[in-house]
């Protein structure tokens, strides 16, 4: 830097570190969310259960089964980081979120 302030190659350089960090930042959030699934308003009979992880294997199940006959794309319980269900449980009258 001069007594002018910093020259137009620090200031280039400075602009490009910024935009590759923000790049990196967005690209490490969609790798995020390619895991992450939201089910909402699946016309699945629900297990009559107020046990959070037997909803949790039956919306699991579903999702790997819809994948699989709809996408034709097998999915194992460690490809799906999250999963979210909306709504309540029919059977119980709890809410999910």
């Amino acid at each position: 830097m001069n007594e002018q302030g910093p020259s137009d190659e620090e200031l280039l350089k400075f602009v490009i570190q910024t935009e590759i960090k923000k790049q990196s930042v967005e690209e490490q959030d969609i790798e995020n969310r390619k895991r992450n699934i939201v089910v909402y308003q699946v016309p699945v009979p629900e297990k009559k259960s107020a046990n959070v992880s037997h909803h949790r294997t039956s919306d699991l199940l579903f999702v790997q089964d819809m994948h699989d006959a709809v996408f034709d794309m097998k999915v194992d319980g460690h490809d799906i980081t999250k999963m979210y269900r909306l709504g309540q449980w029919t059977a119980c009258g709890i809410s999910r979120f």
